[in-house]
């Protein structure tokens, strides 16, 4: 076997240009596989660090330059505190590996990041000799009764079983798989997002005499300008989740936003407000309110469903709780949307656990149809509730377009 380190500047000169070819050709391969396409940055980073490599810059590559220029931080950047590079050169192995088990046979050209740096490896496969030929540049040997050939078989078992091995133990670490998949669609191409929480400003009784005629009080403002428990713990999920993915995060009040602030990056609401009524406005599930009974329901295209909840029962008869997960892209933003609306905390919290947990994003996934990342969908969940304590959320319905 054959190998060409990408720090070789020699592999830039016109006698590598054949090389060069099918170096290209196999990342190419590589990128477009359903390992690299659906990871933006494991592709675009692979994809410059071989193409440097082929420019005779693979000394060049190193964290801060590789930070620079496909991770667009500034050439300032603390490497120490931001450790996309490393993160990603990981995630980039690891895909690479999975590739090439998954490939099945010896490829032309393996393409390989070995540990400690970040410039490439090609190693190029043997030339199988044709009608009793010999490779190139190889010499003829006599066959022996020489135990060689048994090593030779027996290297190669131990490889594939080591190779399966390591590949077992990839796909057991793969918890957050269902996860990139579900949020692809909201953090491919951005750097920030918004999360919004939180009641909206109150308004006025016009029976009570009391009523300032400039507007809620001070002491107005204060009762209401909180979120709800379950509503902070969903907005701490989503928060931690995104910045594990190292995108930056706006917690902002729901109340305060503007249509331009949703034109500018990705939203997720947590909870009811009156942007998540505007936003779903003819989407097939709705949270509705039903004043005159002093309920919340979730309609089916504006039909009533048994998914109702009446504020006035007592906490400790309520016996479930629902909520509506909407992921679309919305046509006045043309920026995707998440809205997480429970008709209580108990259902809002439900939403926020089955879109941060794996294991429970797998029941949604295997009821989903094919190409389904790429869909607009909504999720309709329940979850049981016994003298306040809540179970694991379930999924009672979907709609995809």
């Amino acid at each position: 076997m054959r190998v060409i380190a990408g720090t070789d500047a020699s592999i830039s000169s016109p006698e590598y240009r054949r090389d060069r070819e099918t170096i290209c050709m196999a990342m190419d391969e590589i990128v477009s596989s359903h390992w690299f396409r659906n990871s933006k940055r494991c592709r675009e980073f692979l994809q410059y660090a071989v193409e440097e490599a082929l420019e005779g810059r693979g000394g060049e590559l190193t964290e801060r330059n590789i930070g620079v220029r496909v991770f667009r931080r500034t050439p300032e950047y603390n490497t120490n505190d931001d450790s996309v590079v490393r993160t990603s050169a990981l995630e980039v192995r690891k895909r690479l590996a999975q590739y090439y088990h998954d490939l099945g046979r010896e490829a032309a050209v393996r393409i390989d990041m070995p540990p400690g740096g970040y410039a490439p490896e090609f190693r190029f496969a043997e030339a199988a000799p044709v009608d009793g030929g010999l490779a190139p540049g190889s010499a003829r040997t006599t066959v022996s009764d020489s135990p060689r050939p048994f090593r030779h078989h027996a290297i190669w078992i131990a490889g594939i079983l080591l190779l399966g091995i390591a590949a077992f133990a990839v796909w057991r670490l793969r918890p957050s798989d269902p996860l990139d998949a579900f949020w692809e669609a909201m953090l491919k191409g951005a750097n920030s997002l918004i999360v919004a929480v939180g009641a909206e400003p109150p308004i006025p009784d016009p029976r009570d005499a009391q009523a300032s005629t400039e507007g809620p009080s001070t002491l107005d403002v204060l009762r209401t300008d909180r979120a709800g428990f379950a509503d902070a713990v969903v907005v701490a999920e989503v928060t931690g989740l995104l910045g594990a993915r190292e995108k930056h995060t706006e917690v902002r009040r729901a109340s305060s936003l503007t249509l331009d602030d949703l034109r500018r990056m990705p939203a997720v609401f947590v909870g009811n407000t009156t942007w998540t009524d505007r936003l779903s406005a003819g989407l097939r599930f709705r949270v509705e309110r039903d004043d005159a009974a002093a309920a919340l329901q979730i309609t089916d295209w504006g039909a009533p469903t048994p998914w109702r909840m009446n504020s006035l029962t007592p906490y400790a008869q309520r016996t479930q709780d629902w909520a509506v997960i909407s992921r679309f892209r919305d046509p006045r933003t043309q920026q995707p949307l998440l809205l997480l609306c429970g008709l209580g905390g108990d259902g809002t919290a439900a939403a926020g656990e089955l879109v941060s947990r794996p294991e429970l994003l797998k029941t949604f996934i295997q009821q989903a149809p094919a190409g389904w990342q790429r869909k607009s969908f909504q999720i309709v969940v329940a979850v049981d509730l016994i003298k306040g304590s809540a179970g694991p959320p379930h999924v009672l319905a979907t709609h995809f377009w």
